[in-house]
């Protein structure tokens, strides 16, 4: 398990740690600067978050889920996460199209038939297999 996996292991059994409380966890195998490195990879493909206070943390812990984008004919959509599908109203898909891989922040959770409702955040990566016509 290289340091990336690692470090998401971490950040995914606990809520939110500092850099200083990350490398204490990691313990001397890494140097600060392979740290460093791995969290700004980590962070840029979002992967993890970054705090407004600066601390580390899993997407799933603050509600964020990453996946590709599934748009149906009525113009909404669904990504795929471990809970469950995450439906997007067309009105929340800040232009993103279908297979596009996509940031989600999770705005209500299921309610007896209501499905979890989400938001796209973010487009990280386009579908490059887009046809038109």
């Amino acid at each position: 398990m290289g340091i990336e996996e690692t470090i998401q292991t971490i950040l995914e059994d606990n809520e939110c740690l500092s850099g200083e409380e990350l490398s204490k966890k990691l313990g001397k195998k890494y140097s600060q600067k392979e740290i460093k490195d791995a969290l700004s990879i980590l962070i840029k493909e979002k992967d993890i978050l970054k705090t407004k206070k600066g601390k580390y943390a899993s997407l799933a812990s603050k509600g964020y889920y990453k996946g590709p984008l599934e748009v149906k004919r009525g113009g909404f959509g669904f990504v795929r996460a471990e809970g469950g599908d995450i439906f997007i109203p067309s009105r929340d898909m800040k232009g993103a199209l279908n297979g596009d891989l996509v940031l989600v922040k999770k705005k209500k959770e299921q309610t007896g038939e209501k499905r979890t409702e989400g938001k796209v955040e973010k487009i990280c990566s386009k579908d490059p297999y887009v046809t038109a016509g």
